[in-house]
């Protein structure tokens, strides 16, 4: 292999770059300083094996209250929950006990 004049500097500094980098590293790997690896959901799933849940909203990047918020039903492009009446029961009980008292008044 023919280098150029002049280049041989160069390569002796990156060559001396790239093994101070390895020597880092493995000193790092020797005195245990190498940060574990995160556990993979594959690795939870072998260690767990038949109870194991997939759950891919605990990763979401949102706070932990609105992680397992219902997502809403849409139907024709509309959020079906909008037209949901939180106090339908009150309003069904008020029906019945008015439809009960014209029953009442009307059997006379």
């Amino acid at each position: 292999m023919h280098i150029p004049m002049g280049m041989e500097s160069s390569l002796v500094i990156l060559l001396v770059l790239f093994l101070e980098t390895v020597m880092l590293k493995k000193q790092a790997m020797l005195t245990n300083e190498v940060k574990p690896k995160k556990r993979l959901e594959r690795d939870i799933e072998l260690e767990l094996g038949d109870d194991y849940i997939l759950d891919l909203k605990k990763n979401y990047d949102i706070p932990d209250a609105f992680k397992y918020d219902p997502i809403p039903e849409i139907w024709e492009g509309k959020n079906i929950a909008d037209y949901i009446d939180p106090d339908i029961m009150k309003a069904i009980e008020l029906f019945q006990v008015n439809l009960n008292a014209t029953i009442f008044l009307s059997s006379f």
